[in-house]
């Protein structure tokens, strides 16, 4: 009877630790109240839409919507045709008679609806798992944590000078290409849908900083998309042979307050739930 008593209470007090550890870790983020949406620009590619909507079609996870906005308006009925082509997607497509850079991912995001909305460049065909993986670690990491593969820590004062985070690991600068974030940052962050001139060729710069400065944790997750790099980033049409604007932006940054990792020293490892 003893015996009985004693592991009547040993499993009250298992249970008991079980229940705890779920309220330690419940997060406001649930699978019921997701409508994620994924964020594409189109500009010296449009011969790759193709491919990247055969990639979205053959998802593990099927809700999801996509909206493409074309920066090449002499692309028009190419990239109609190829959307056409997709009767299966949520699409919604818009064309820009002139090309407004990478800035206009945020203009994008702004006017979608859904949460949390996740960010492709063109230049990039996602992985079957691409989606569901996001959306996991979106779930997994909650609302003040900007997620992406394509990641940077700055060891000194100059934007060349950096080294890739590991896996879930905290990072100063985070691609805007492939990442994963909770809308509320676009929603409440007017500086992010009127960049000023000197910001406006490095979207993601300019995001990086102001994250941080919010409050919002930048982490890299795994690679899940393969990545074609051809030297057709918008950016470069808009301003060919000039000095590396990132780095400029990178100092203008520094001196306007954007604190880095080294600035704190300390582990920056983050601990998954």
């Amino acid at each position: 009877m003893h015996n009985q008593n004693h592991n009547n209470s040993k499993n009250k007090l298992s249970k008991l630790k079980e229940i705890l550890n779920c309220i330690k870790f419940k997060t406001t983020i649930s699978k019921d109240n997701l409508k994620p949406e994924v964020i594409l620009l189109i500009y010296q590619r449009p011969h790759k839409l193709k491919s990247i909507l055969e990639a979205f079609s053959e998802q593990s996870f099927k809700d999801f919507k996509i909206n493409i906005l074309n920066n090449n308006f002499s692309k028009k009925e190419e990239i109609n045709q190829i959307a056409n082509n997709f009767p299966n997607l949520n699409i919604t497509l818009e064309h820009s008679i002139e090309n407004q850079g990478s800035k206009a991912k945020f203009i994008v995001a702004k006017k979608s609806k859904g949460n949390p909305l996740i960010f492709i460049d063109d230049d990039m065909i996602p992985h079957q798992d691409f989606v569901e993986y996001m959306i996991e670690e979106h779930k997994k990491f909650g609302e003040k944590y900007i997620l992406g593969w394509f990641s940077f820590i700055f060891k000194k004062e100059d934007f060349d000078s950096h080294e890739w985070p590991n896996i879930y690991e905290e990072a100063d600068y985070i691609g805007s290409g492939s990442m994963i974030l909770d809308r509320t940052i676009i929603d409440n962050t007017k500086e992010l849908q009127n960049i000023p001139e000197y910001a406006k060729k490095a979207e993601d710069l300019w995001l990086s900083s102001i994250a941080r400065k919010k409050g919002y944790n930048l982490v890299r997750i795994k690679q899940k998309v393969n990545h074609f790099p051809d030297n057709q980033d918008q950016y470069l049409q808009l301003e060919k042979g000039k000095e590396n604007y990132k780095n400029k932006l990178f100092k203008i940054l520094r001196k306007s307050g954007w604190r880095l990792i080294k600035d704190n020293k300390t582990n920056h490892t983050i601990p998954i739930h």
